[in-house]
């Protein structure tokens, strides 16, 4: 059986907004990169891309999504107006309003069901954030590379953590590439890798949930080339298939 992970997808005009001339000729659209979708399937799940929408139109559409599911990816991307010499970086919420929104509602339901849920780069950064941490409005130096592909850090794998268990390594060399980052945790997360250059949180995982796992670098965009992104996917995707065997075995 395949699960079906919901994937996140970011709206044009939040991240690249319209000029008063411009809204009657350039179209908006719904978005996501195409590593996230070729991940999953890779993997042996089934993508299914959830746009930003509003969560007050009706009551109960976030928990009916949330049961469509059986896993659920907060993918990256949408840092707009940011300039790395800035000395201040929009919050999360005021770079995409209708996105934050969609996805923290999506984040408290899928932790009240302990949904498997993975988020990369920003969606580390909102399931931090969401929880009741703290993220950096002050940019990050020296992580931003150009391509996430040729530009590397190392990690410190914490020891006893989910993330030790997938990866069985001590250091893991990652794509991070990022403006903010997680600055202060709530109580129901903890930190399963640091930068070892500057000892930015570039990892987190739910203290008592099944698999609640944030990661600050791209492993979607590596899983050709690194085992360790691999094997967090994949326990990612193995676990949102037991979930739908649960559901299965529940509708019998």
């Amino acid at each position: 059986m395949r699960p079906v992970i919901g994937v996140s997808a970011a709206w044009s005009n939040e991240t690249w907004p319209k000029k008063k001339h411009e809204q009657d000729f350039i179209p908006d659209f719904y978005y996501i990169g195409r590593s996230y979708i070729h991940a999953i399937c890779q993997l042996g799940g089934i993508p299914f891309v959830m746009p930003p929408q509003s969560v007050h139109e009706e009551e109960g559409v976030i928990n009916q999504i949330v049961n469509q599911l059986d896993g659920f990816l907060l993918s990256g991307g949408g840092d707009i107006g940011i300039n790395p010499t800035d000395e201040y970086v929009p919050y999360l919420i005021e770079q995409q309003r209708h996105r934050y929104e969609f996805e923290s509602a999506l984040i408290k339901e899928a932790w009240l069901k302990d949904l498997p849920v993975m988020g990369v780069c920003r969606g580390h950064q909102m399931i931090v954030e969401v929880l009741g941490g703290e993220i950096t409005n002050q940019p990050i130096k020296n992580h931003s590379g150009k391509d996430g592909i040729s530009d590397w850090d190392t990690v410190e794998i914490m020891p006893n953590t989910l993330l030790d268990e997938i990866t069985e390594s001590k250091e893991w060399k990652v794509n991070s590439y990022h403006t903010q980052a997680a600055k202060k945790l709530p109580a129901s997360l903890k930190v399963s890798a640091t930068n070892q250059t500057d000892g930015i949180i570039e990892a987190v995982e739910a203290h008592d949930k099944t698999f609640f796992v944030g990661v600050q670098f791209h492993p979607e965009q590596l899983i050709s080339r690194d085992n360790n992104s691999v094997s967090l996917f994949q326990r990612f995707i193995n676990e949102a298939k037991n979930e739908a065997m649960k559901k299965q075995s529940i509708h019998k």
